[in-house]
Formats: C-alpha cells, sequence, structure tokens
C-alpha cells in the first residue's frame, strides 16, 4: 500500500510539474507571398432585373414583363419543429426539488471573484459559482451565448440554474438566469425574466447603457446598478435596434428616446429572432416570413411563397440562424438562410430578392439561368450589403461536387454578376465588405490548394500556395489572419497595402480573437493557452503568453475597450488584463 501510495504522489507531483510549465514561444518566420502578378481574368454579367422606382448602379436592364415578381399567396403561419440539440457542458444534475429561482438567488449570493495565479504582469482573475455551467450557443442558438460584456467593467452572464422535464437528456432544455455582475467591485444583481429553457432573455441598450427586461407583460428599463429608470407595456421577446433607442417588445414597438409606442396587436409574428430594421427603424422585416410598417401600420405574416418552399422554420425561440438585410434604400430584403433552406422544385435552392410593399419577390438563383446539374447554392451577403457571394454544388454523374465551377460574386442592387473560375471555398468577407478571402480547391481529398484575396472592386491576387485552415478578419481594419497546416501557422495580410506576416506556433491555433480597438489579437491555442500578439505585422511583435495551460477554455471575447479579455474554462469564469504599456 506504501509503494502505490508512493507511486501515486509521483505522478501527482509530474502533472502538477507539466501543469506549471510555461507554454513553447511561438516563432516568427519570413515567407513570401504573392500578391501581385497572379490575377485571374474575370467577365461581367449583368443579371436582367425588373426596374424599380430607385435607380440601381450600374443601371442593369429590366426584366421583361414575364419575368416579373410573383404575387404572394394569403398569409399563412409557420409552423414549430424541435429545436436542434446542443453540446453537453460539463454539467452537475440540478436538483429538480429546488425551484429555480432559489438557484438564481443561490449563484448571485455565492459568485467568487478572486485573484488566481497566471502569468507575471497579466493580472488574472476567476469568477466561480456557477455549478451547473452556462448556456451554450449552437448553431446561432442563443445569440450571446454564455455571456456578453456590457461595458469596460460589467458583464451580463448566462448560467444554468435548472433543466425542463420536457427532454430526457439532462444536458438539453438548460434553463439560463441573467447575471449582471462588475468586475471592478464584485457585485451582482438578477434581472427578472421567465425562467424558461428558451433564449428569451434581457437585451442591453448600448446607447442608453441599460439592460431591458420583460415579464407580466411589463418592459422595465434598468441602470447598471439595477435601479429600474422607465417602464412601459410589452413582453417577449425583446429585440433592440441598432440605434439602441428603438425595442420591439412583443407586439409593442417603443422608442425609448421619445417614450412613443405603437402596438401591434394584430401582427402575428413568426418570431424569428435578427430581425430586418430600416435605416429610420420603423419597417421590420423577420424570417420567414413576416413584416411591419409602423409608420403605415401596414402587415403581413405568412408561411411560404409560391414557387419555393422553406424548410427548416420553427426550429424554437431564440433562433438566430438566419440574417436578412434591407436593400434598395430600405425597399427590398435579402435573407441569408442559416438553419432554414428555400427550395424550388425538385429540391433545388432558392434565394429571393423580396419586395414588402408589393409582397413580389425575385429568385437570383434562378435569375443566374444555372445548368440542370446544380442542386444547391449558398449565398453569403457582405456585412455591407453591397455584395454577395454564391458557392453552388452540383451532382454530374452521379458524382457530387461541393464546389460547383464556378462561383459567383453579385453586386447588389446592380445584381452584375462576376463568375469566379475554380472549386473555391468561400472564407470570409472583411468587416466594411470590401474585401473577401477564398480557396481555390485544387484537390479537396489532397488538402491541396491555394488561398486568394479579392477587392470587390479588383481582381483577385494569390496569398498562398496553400488552402486556409480558416480566415478571421479583423472587425474594423480590412486585415486578415488565415490559419495553415491544422493550424500551427498564421499568416497575417494587410488588405490594402499588401503587407503580411507569416507566425509558426508550437501547437495547433484553435480560435483567433482580434482586439476591438487596436490592431492586436488573442490567439489560443489547442492545449488551452492564451497568447497576446500586439501587432501581427510588425517584425518585432513577437506573441507572449498570457495565461498557462487551462482546460476547456472557450469563448473568448474582448472587453469594448480592448484591456481585458474575457474567457470560459470548464465551469469557471476568468478575466486576463491585457497590459499594454
Amino acid at each position: 500500500m506504501k509503494t502505490i501510495g508512493c507511486f501515486a504522489t509521483c505522478l501527482l507531483i509530474v502533472f502538477a510539474l507539466a501543469a506549471c510549465t510555461p507554454p513553447a514561444d511561438p516563432v516568427a518566420v519570413t515567407r513570401p507571398v504573392t500578391l501581385v502578378g497572379t490575377a485571374v481574368p474575370t467577365a461581367v454579367v449583368t443579371l436582367k432585373a425588373e426596374a424599380t422606382d430607385v435607380p440601381p448602379t450600374n443601371s442593369p436592364t429590366p426584366l421583361p414583363t414575364n419575368t416579373a415578381g410573383r404575387p404572394l399567396e394569403p398569409g399563412i403561419e409557420a409552423t414549430a419543429t424541435p429545436r436542434p440539440p446542443q453540446p453537453p457542458n460539463p454539467t452537475a444534475d440540478a436538483p429538480a426539488a429546488i425551484p429555480p429561482e432559489e438557484i438564481a438567488q443561490r449563484v448571485a449570493d455565492g459568485l467568487n471573484w478572486t485573484a488566481v495565479r497566471g502569468i507575471d504582469g497579466f493580472p488574472l482573475r476567476k469568477l466561480a459559482g456557477f455549478e451547473y455551467g452556462f448556456r451554450f450557443a449552437l448553431y446561432g442558438y442563443c445569440e450571446f451565448g454564455p455571456y456578453r460584456w456590457l461595458t469596460d467593467d460589467q458583464l451580463m452572464l448566462f448560467p444554468v440554474v435548472a433543466y425542463t422535464a420536457a427532454y430526457e437528456d439532462p444536458t438539453l432544455g438548460k434553463v439560463a438566469q441573467a447575471v449582471v455582475f462588475n468586475t471592478a467591485d464584485g457585485t451582482a444583481w438578477l434581472p427578472d425574466a421567465p425562467r424558461t429553457d428558451g433564449c428569451d432573455l434581457p437585451v442591453w441598450s448600448v446607447a442608453r447603457q441599460q439592460v431591458i427586461e420583460a415579464s407580466n407583460g411589463e418592459v422595465r428599463l434598468r441602470d447598471l446598478a439595477g435601479n429600474i429608470v422607465a417602464t412601459y407595456p410589452g413582453s417577449l421577446p425583446l429585440f433592440i435596434a441598432p440605434s439602441g433607442q428603438r425595442l420591439l417588445a412583443g407586439h409593442n414597438w417603443i422608442d425609448l428616446s421619445t417614450g412613443e409606442l405603437v402596438s401591434l396587436s394584430g401582427w402575428p409574428r413568426v418570431k424569428f429572432p435578427r430581425p430586418a430594421w430600416s435605416e429610420d427603424e420603423t419597417k421590420i422585416f423577420e424570417c420567414c416570413f413576416s413584416y411591419v410598417n409602423i409608420a403605415t401600420g401596414e402587415y403581413w405574416t405568412r408561411g411560404g411563397f409560391p414557387g419555393f418552399w422553406v424548410s427548416g422554420v420553427g426550429v424554437g425561440p431564440g433562433y438566430y440562424g438566419s440574417e436578412s438585410y434591407w436593400l434598395i434604400d430600405d425597399t427590398q430584403i435579402l435573407v441569408q438562410p442559416g438553419g432554414v433552406l428555400f427550395q424550388r422544385e425538385a429540391a433545388k435552392r432558392a434565394l429571393p430578392l423580396i419586395d414588402p410593399e408589393s409582397q413580389t419577390y425575385r429568385d437570383i438563383i434562378e435569375l443566374l439561368s444555372l445548368p440542370e446539374t446544380i442542386v444547391d447554392c449558398a449565398p453569403f451577403v457582405a456585412p455591407n450589403g453591397a455584395y454577395l457571394w454564391l458557392t453552388c454544388a452540383e451532382y454530374v454523374d452521379e458524382v457530387y461536387n461541393q464546389f460547383a465551377d464556378p462561383a459567383y460574386l453579385i453586386t447588389l442592387p446592380a445584381l452584375e454578376v462576376v463568375p469566379m473560375p475554380g472549386n473555391l471555398l468561400f472564407l470570409g468577407w472583411s468587416a466594411d465588405g470590401r474585401f473577401l478571402t477564398y480557396n481555390n480547391v485544387a484537390n479537396r481529398e489532397a488538402s491541396s490548394g491555394q488561398t486568394w484575396l479579392m477587392p470587390t472592386a479588383g481582381e483577385p491576387q494569390l496569398i498562398a500556395e496553400e488552402s486556409a485552415d480558416f480566415a478571421a478578419w479583423h472587425p474594423g481594419t480590412p486585415t486578415v489572419a488565415l490559419g495553415y497546416g491544422a493550424s500551427q501557422q498564421l499568416l497575417f495580410v494587410q488588405a490594402e497595402t499588401g503587407q503580411s506576416r507569416w507566425l509558426d506556433f508550437p501547437y495547433g491555433v484553435s480560435q483567433i480573437v482580434w482586439q476591438p480597438a487596436g490592431s492586436g489579437v488573442a490567439i489560443l491555442s489547442v492545449e488551452g493557452t492564451l497568447y497576446w500578439l500586439a501587432d501581427p505585422l510588425a517584425a518585432n511583435s513577437e506573441p507572449v503568453p498570457v495565461t498557462r495551460p487551462m482546460p476547456e477554455v472557450n469563448t473568448l471575447r474582448w472587453s469594448p475597450n480592448g484591456r481585458h479579455l474575457a474567457f470560459i474554462s470548464q465551469n469557471d469564469f476568468y478575466v486576463v488584463e491585457i497590459t499594454t504599456e
């Protein structure tokens, strides 16, 4: 027995030493990056489209009258289908006998905010007390996932406080409770909200610096200390407009700056989140499909259109998979589908451009007159709504090709089309929509190919003779980080200037998060170490570890000022201060 005990003790010492070992340093290397002289010639084709009152750019030729938009049939309300499963977090079994309200209060009272051992120069604090873990975002579920930053010091966390009895698997049907936590003084308070397994929880207005909740037919605006500063009639779900000054609370539209309230009690909403707000925030469109005009009182709701059908509708409250965009001076809507699919006969994909006022639509994919072999097309709308990338798949001689040649870059609303030759895998848009990256997948099975960068107003340029594992664009400047070799190499490229830099890591990279204010980037390695790279394009800027290896690290997010980086490790919440002096 003594021998066994000694052996176990030795093992524990070895593991402890391993856990305390500082992570290996990444190595910066110089490699050639081709940015000129490799452009692929492209041809521009303009889709024929019906004329509108607002002349679109590039003056496209009007559609013939027999291809005009189709009228909508009488409204049909969408039906519900089961929600997709959510992945389990490491949690304990919530006691069924304890009410969620009591567990929620225990969470608020039992939070432990303490300094923990980290890397010298990078203060690390741990917030413990989340016995059952956090709500998790899957397939766009519960948009903010386990937590979100409110200010540089305040957070809203979504810990699990119970499970519903509707699910046999205890890892599903998680009931979350919003907790507002102040990192400066360690205090916490609980916004009021019905405790269900949905995602209908309080929202945050950046413009007003207020937490907005709803329960028992009342909407309450609270300051960051939890004090009620205003109330309105309304209910869940809550959707805050881009300005932060207008709110959709159930069937009430509220102007928070003036107090004006418009009742929409007759509007049978489909309740799919991420509604599209017009620029003046008086017109709202929800996929799939619902529309209201606050100024005129006009509204309609339906479950489908003639000419195509919608699959995946009704995946449950809180689903954020599809996003809609107002185009052409807020007169037409384009939906970038997520969990829902728009399909025509023979199960071919549709991509409708919808005019809510006239209740007509045009199918962009149909206008392309693609070959019969094309069975599917995935759209990627630029953040500025000015461009659309379309990658299609096809069946030829019973062989499925995921990347049909060509792909298409479409200018909106002019519907000018640039065919992009090659088997292309789209990687992402820059935040301003002026640049994009894609792989030309020469041989998908052999993992061979090339990485290309393309300005929307220019020609594509080769940047690497390998296919990238991923692309992560900076939220402000047009700078992109690309991963290679199972992400043990990173390539940083400034799209406007062509400046670039390769960086080698001793471990694979599992996540990259750009600093919101500045040029720095946080890098998470697969073995759980966080690194800080102050200037990825500077030759003398090296990644430095800011934490030791930690288990199950996920959900890295910067505070608004970019000074603090939050993350979750197992069931605990951490914040590390990034000193930039």
